[in-house]
């Protein structure tokens, strides 16, 4: 009969030696062996008709192997279960002399593993204070949101001019001029490089927006780019431009832009056609009936960002306040096998932090 005895070998970190006897593997090789023998399908025999000996010895090698395993890691857990012991991640096989597993000559074998304890703990809940946000939806946020809804439902056309300020611009644009940039020959000195950017109308400044209606694909159109661009997109283009945003003289530059193609997404008119494309099968007549069941749904999703947001307050809270000892050299081992040996030691270091804070949270979350 399988034997265990338990030591340990550091704070929660123990060493569990399991000493397998010949009586205790044996009967399922056997039982293995005669059920490859109905089954097997040698050249020469009948299936089923294959002798135990001929089983044993093409096979027997590979299903003592297996049963030996089986029975080891079947008696592994049940001590483990009987013990009650609560035990982190998996035990890890302790190195040892190589076993002499031969299905000619049985023998006892000893198998050593180490396993990581969990740490006592206490969990005091009197003192977590969190805050649920209950968030309003404003008239704006729901204007926002149908505005997001027609756009997405709406059609994309090519329109033959710039005349709609949410007109999309794409054009090749270049720095006329640009005397800090390297020529290799006196022609190219001066020649802008091209390079595609893209804009809606709104996005440019008012002042300049004349200057772009009305104009087709091919036309060009020449600005200075911090007064044509402002702000975000003023940086998006300079970064198109392959400038450095931070630098103050770039936007002073002046920029040619060669219109390639016009684009215009026309929103989805609120009417019922669109109503049914958000809700099919609600049968939304009205507007204020729309404007209803959007609001309805961006307050369960705010409620559900709620929730979660005092999850995480939680989580942080109890986290940080409760300490728990680890045993941290048995998890960097585990950590380490568990990689199949493909993570350096600093890797691990660098994982150490994360991984133990997830399972702290475990720990916690198992004890509430």
């Amino acid at each position: 009969m399988a034997t265990i005895t338990r030591e340990n070998i550091a704070p929660l970190n123990d060493k569990l030696t399991v000493i397998l006897t010949k009586e205790d593997y044996l009967p399922a090789v056997e039982k293995s062996i005669k059920s490859y023998a109905k089954t097997a399908n040698i050249q020469g025999f009948r299936k089923g008709m294959v002798p135990a000996g001929l089983v044993r010895k093409m096979y027997g090698q590979g299903v003592l192997n297996e049963e030996v395993i089986k029975r080891v890691d079947a008696e592994l857990n049940k001590y483990v279960s009987e013990e009650k012991l609560a035990i982190l991640a998996q035990p890890i096989a302790l190195e040892q002399k190589e076993l002499n597993l031969d299905i000619n000559s049985p023998e006892d074998y000893t198998f050593e593993f180490e396993i990581g304890l969990q740490p006592e703990f206490n969990v005091d809940l009197k003192n977590i204070d969190v805050t649920r946000y209950n968030v309003e939806i404003t008239d704006k946020m729901l204007d926002e949101e149908i505005d997001r809804l027609q756009s997405r439902f709406g059609n994309y056309t090519t329109p033959e001019s710039i005349e709609n300020e949410d007109t999309i611009i794409s054009a090749t644009i270049a720095v006329d001029g640009d005397s800090e940039a390297p020529a290799a020959t006196e022609a190219e000195a001066d020649a802008p490089k091209p390079n595609d950017t893209a804009v809606n109308l709104k996005d440019i400044a008012k002042t300049q927006q004349k200057e772009f209606t009305g104009k087709k694909v091919g036309d060009t159109v020449t600005v200075q780019l911090d007064k044509a661009f402002k702000g975000e997109i003023l940086d998006r283009v300079l970064t198109d431009l392959k400038l450095d945003k931070a630098d103050k003289a770039n936007g002073k530059k002046s920029a040619t832009l060669t219109i390639t193609k016009l684009g215009l997404l026309e929103k989805a008119p609120l009417e019922e056609a669109f109503f049914d494309q958000v809700y099919p099968g609600r049968e939304l007549k009205e507007a204020d009936a729309f404007r209803t069941a959007i609001k309805d749904d961006l307050t369960k999703y705010y409620g559900q960002q709620a929730s979660s947001q005092i999850h995480d307050q939680i989580y942080h809270y109890l986290t940080e306040q409760v300490k728990l000892d680890m045993p941290e050299p048995f998890l960097k081992r585990w950590m380490m096998v568990s990689s199949d040996g493909k993570k350096s030691n600093v890797e691990i270091d660098a994982e150490y932090g994360t991984f133990t804070q997830q399972l702290q949270w475990a720990l916690i979350s198992s004890k509430l």
